[in-house]
């Protein structure tokens, strides 16, 4: 079901893009306002994104989707890594990509680079490692490393089959080559770029003071500047409340300033773009701020769909890396990506957990091949029953749990009972003279509580599910009350 909401949001993210296109051409007609200031600062905002997108998008998606398909999990299962191995595969990725890669291993407590470098991961020496493991809002950060040639790491979260953290995989960027970026867009367009994490701290800037300083020794920090420390941002912050996306005209000796933030959700940063006005033009700023604003706004939507829509095909990839064979379902590895995905987005989440009755009984008396079938059907039975938004995995053997976010525990059982009657009533055929019945036991659980991972809920649910067994089987049964 995943898949289909995917090609879905494809659909809908194209639509909507044919419909900005017409929108921006349209708008196109108002583009003398702001005259040439304006001109200059449209053609600025096409390099900027183009900037975003070759600069940390693409290393972002090339880290997580490396770390979604499993290219890893050999080395996450070991205890030891084979360090000559991994190396040379890291050193791989390095030479196809252009960036930096890293692994760093939890079991082992050892980080393993691109470069040839191995080192322990030494609580109170490698601060960033255990800063990291322990803050769970994001499975992925963009964080400044390497004191003595500051590097851009962006860092994805790593989990077993079982949901437990085992590491981080991810790449890295030289700071310096975002500074000779970022030189070029000053020298062609004149502007100014100032990015920032959810910190409020300056990680790039076009501004080279504002760059992070390489430490002077080995021991010493990494210099970085806070945002409410530059000289705009008062008055920027004042005339941009309640505003989104917003453009604001801050006075400044030198001149008038444009300065205009977009977000960047894929990071949880922040891009600040200054441009400076023309005092030639201070008859038409306040037209010129409007325009702009109205402008930037429909790129970044254009922007965010394009990252929706690269997303959504590494979601497809994810999802047939991480297919049952047999019945096509999600995986027990996939559906622990979907509850982590869900979990954020839905306070309301509910399980249901459903096992096969007298399923060992179906493999005996009829074969192997006569389960498999059983199995296939009533994995398509499932998920015909459930609803676009929820998943439906194969847990295990004639094991089956259904995630299904934004649902109570009331909805969770009215969809359980659905399944069970529509197993109940199928005539599942195996060859020219046999048709089997077959019955499933379901238990459910249903929580609000960020804490209860799936763990969590699958052994609630399975609670219920063993006791509707005990009770007589083919029945529905609740972990317990609904969690407030």
């Amino acid at each position: 079901m995943a898949a289909n909401q995917n090609q879905k949001n494809l659909f809908l993210a194209l639509g909507v893009a044919v419909f900005l296109v017409l929108v921006i051409s349209g708008y196109a007609t108002i583009n003398d306002l702001a005259g040439k200031q304006s001109q200059q600062h449209q053609q600025s905002i096409s390099p900027v994104f183009a900037l975003i997108e070759n600069e940390l998008t693409e290393p972002l998606h090339i880290a997580k989707t490396l770390g979604e398909i499993g290219v890893y999990d050999q080395y996450f299962r070991s205890e030891e890594p084979d360090k000559d191995a991994l190396v040379t595969q890291l050193k791989g990725y390095q030479d196809a990509f252009g960036f930096q890669f890293y692994l760093a291993h939890d079991k082992s407590r050892k980080q393993f680079n691109s470069d040839g470098r191995v080192f322990d991961l030494i609580e109170g020496q490698i601060i960033w490692y255990f800063a990291l493991k322990d803050e769970t809002d994001s499975e992925i950060q963009a964080v400044l490393g390497q004191r003595e040639d500051v590097h851009l790491y962006i860092d994805v979260r790593q989990y077993d089959d079982d949901g437990k953290f085992i590491g981080f995989a991810g790449v890295g960027k030289s700071l310096s080559d975002f500074l000779e970026s970022f030189e070029r867009f000053r020298g062609e367009y004149g502007h100014e770029f100032v990015f920032v994490n959810n910190r409020d701290e300056i990680v790039l800037s076009s501004i080279s003071e504002l760059s992070p300083a390489q430490a002077e020794t080995a021991t010493s920090g990494i210099g970085i500047k806070q945002l409410p420390e530059l000289y705009w941002y008062d008055e920027f912050t004042e005339k941009s409340k309640d505003t989104v996306e917003p453009s604001v005209i801050v006075e400044a000796e030198e001149g008038d300033l444009l300065v205009s933030r977009l977000n960047l959700e894929n990071l949880n940063w922040s891009l600040y773009i200054l441009t400076p006005l023309n005092s030639r033009q201070q008859e038409v700023n306040q037209s010129f701020a409007i325009y702009v604003a109205l402008g930037m706004v429909l790129i970044l939507f254009a922007y965010k769909i394009l990252y929706r829509i690269v997303d959504a095909y590494i979601d497809k990839v994810s999802s047939n890396m991480n297919q049952d064979p047999l019945t096509g379902l999600s995986n027990r590895k996939y559906g622990r990506m979907f509850f982590n995905r869900m979990r954020k987005r839905n306070r309301q989440i509910a399980v249901v957990v459903t096992d096969l009755d007298h399923f060992k009984r179906i493999n005996d008396t009829y074969g192997h091949m006569a389960g498999d079938q059983v199995l296939k059907t009533i994995s398509d039975c499932f998920s015909s029953v459930v609803k676009k938004q929820d998943l439906v995995v194969r847990w295990g053997g004639e094991e089956f749990a259904f995630i299904l976010p934004d649902t109570d525990g009331e909805e969770a059982k009215e969809l359980a009972e659905a399944a069970r009657l529509a197993i109940e009533r199928l005539e599942i055929h195996i060859n020219e003279s046999v048709n089997v019945k077959a019955t499933a036991s379901f238990g459910i659980y249903a929580s609000r509580q960020y804490a209860d991972t799936l763990d969590v809920m699958i052994e609630r649910a399975d609670r219920a599910m063993y006791r509707a067994k005990a009770e007589g089987k083919n029945r529905v049964l609740s972990g317990c009350e609904q969690t407030l």
